[in-house]
């Protein structure tokens, strides 16, 4: 979700300090989480569930974000 973020917000470059290797030692590498990702969404073993919320007169969040000041022109 951070990856994508960074790109749906133009980021061109980033730069870290520990790879997944680095981290892998100590349990802290997400190498197996790409993978439960790669995999069907049936597969995995994280169940996610779609539940759509938008009480009833309420705009959408992604209309109001559309509407905000300076980011009328996104994703054009």
């Amino acid at each position: 979700m951070c990856f994508a973020a960074m790109a749906m917000a133009g980021i061109e470059e980033v730069f870290y300090a520990y790879s997944n290797e680095d981290g892998e030692p100590y349990g802290l590498s997400s190498a197996s989480l790409y993978a439960q990702l790669a995999r069907p969404a049936a597969e995995r073993s994280l169940k996610m569930t779609y539940v759509r919320i938008r009480p009833d007169g309420e705009k959408d969040a992604y209309e109001l974000w559309r509407r905000t000041d300076g980011l009328s022109d996104a994703g054009k």
